[in-house]
């Protein structure tokens, strides 16, 4: 049996509790999407994060590590939040209104091919005959959802 520290049970149940909401989102998303149009919905849905991560900045204590970061790392996050945030959600909340939730949180899933590749040649990370095989399964997954109407 594999005794895990607490920090690292709270990092699976946050893990799996964000696996559950990114989950869950492209279901209420549609729904919500049939009265507002794509930038609508991603507007209000950054202007209640901004207003929810502020307040989880201000109560922890965290808003006080803002001005200690470097020129470069706030660059980086805000390029993160453009590409994650603000163009990501757009084109996924696009493809939901085009394709419907499921096969889009499916094709969306393909994401996890992504990180491993770049952590190949930009990182210099291994993969393993597991995680290859993982890859390799998930792309198939992918392209069968992809292709459930031909």
């Amino acid at each position: 049996m594999v005794c895990y520290h607490l920090e690292a049970v709270l990092a699976i149940l946050l893990a799996l509790g964000t696996a559950i909401s990114w989950g869950t989102n492209p279901l209420f998303a549609r729904r919500a999407m049939l009265k507002v149009d794509v930038l609508g919905a991603n507007f209000y849905g950054i202007l209640a994060g901004l207003f929810v991560i502020t307040a989880y900045s201000f109560f922890s204590g965290e808003m006080t590590a803002l001005p200690t970061l470097r020129l470069d790392q706030f660059l980086t996050f805000a390029l993160l939040g453009i590409v994650t945030i603000a163009l990501g959600r757009t084109f996924y909340y696009v493809s939901i209104t085009k394709i419907g939730a499921g096969p889009s949180i499916s094709i969306v899933a393909a994401s996890i091919l992504v990180a491993p590749t770049i952590a190949l040649f930009v990182l210099n990370e291994l993969i393993n005959l597991k995680m290859a095989t993982g890859i390799v399964m998930v792309f198939a997954g992918v392209y069968f959802i992809a292709m459930r109407g031909e």
